[in-house]
Parts: C-alpha cells; structure tokens; sequence
C-alpha cells in the first residue's frame, strides 16, 4: 500500500481536489491524509470522491487551526484491510493489516501544534500513546518542529529547545528519521520586508 500526507495550508484552494486526484493516480496513492485543512466543516462528498476516494474520516480544525481529512481508496486494498484505532484532534491512528502476509502495523497521521503553549501537553499525550502500542507504527504528517538549524530559513531565530524537543522523542521511541524527496523546503510564507 502506498499512504502519503499533505500540508494543504487550507482545504478551500482551488484545483486541490483534481490536482489531489491526478497526484494520486500518478502515485498510486490508495490512503491520503490532508492536514492543516483550516476548517470545522468536511469537504462535500462529491469533492474528495472526485479525486479518486471512497472513504473519508474527518477531524475539524478548531477555528482556523489544523484539521485532517483521512481518505481511502477502500477497493484497491485487495490484500489490506484500514481500520480507524484512535481518532484526536492532532493525531488519527489507523491499523492496517496485509491479510496475505500477516503484516499488521499502525500509521499515525499527525498535525502537531504551532502554538508553542500546546506543544507540550501534545508530545505528553503522543508519547503516552504510542509507548501503549503493541505493534510497529509509523508517524507522518507535520510535526511543527525542526531537528536543526538547515531546516529552517528565516523568521524567529532558532531555540535550541526546539530541537531538542523532536531530537528527544525520536530517540525515546525509536524512531528513524526518512530522508525527504524533492524540495528541500515544502512551504514559505509569502511575507515581503526584512
């Protein structure tokens, strides 16, 4: 199975539901979580059926803060089999099992806080939970943290804090950081001035 996540900054862009599609379809991309969608309501069915999916679980922002939108494409999942483990405002866990081989782990699609106040009682409560589960599991998503300096170009100056925050949960749980493909930076804000 092929799963990918996307920062979208905002579910009401034009063309994202077709260029959603055509992504996928070149991809192969049977589950897709689009994150940071800026919405309380759900997209209308026939937007997100339109790009290829047939199964949509949806996590309102609060105001205009996160949200996710998990889809599936249930009927290309010959051998796999999606169930929805853990639903949370920043976090969904899904547990998938490839029923041919055996093989059962969890994807944890994530959109961590920007907001420095919550960020800490977010790690808390994602550390509790993984460290409960039985089986392997892979994050993805946008953690809303770097690990360095070269992750990061302009803005506020760097906290060492910041780093250590990521760096020590990676190392508590195990985890392997994949190396990224393409732009080395996926977003900038359009900000003009010094």
């Amino acid at each position: 199975m092929i799963f990918s996540s996307w920062n979208i900054r905002g579910i009401g862009k034009p063309n994202l539901w077709s260029d959603l599609g055509v992504i996928c379809k070149i991809e192969n991309i049977q589950l897709m979580a689009i994150i940071e969608t800026k919405s309380e309501i759900p997209p209308i069915d026939t937007l997100w059926k339109s790009a290829g999916f047939d199964k949509m679980i949806y996590c309102p922002a609060k105001g205009l803060s996160g949200g996710m939108c998990i889809l599936w494409k249930s009927f290309q999942l010959t051998f796999e089999t999606i169930a929805i483990h853990h639903i949370d405002d920043r976090f969904v866990s899904i547990h998938y099992t490839n029923t041919n081989t055996g093989f059962v782990f969890y994807i944890i699609f994530v959109y961590a806080p920007p907001n420095y106040r919550e960020k800490s009682e977010f790690w808390n409560k994602i550390q509790n939970f993984i460290q409960a589960l039985n089986l392997p599991y892979i994050i993805i998503g946008d953690l809303n943290e770097i690990q360095c300096a070269e992750e990061k170009q302009g803005g506020a100056e760097n906290n060492q804090t910041r780093f250590r925050r990521l760096l020590d949960f990676k190392e508590n749980n195990e985890l392997t950081d994949l190396q990224t493909m393409g732009n080395e930076f996926t977003w900038r804000k359009k900000k003009t001035g010094p």
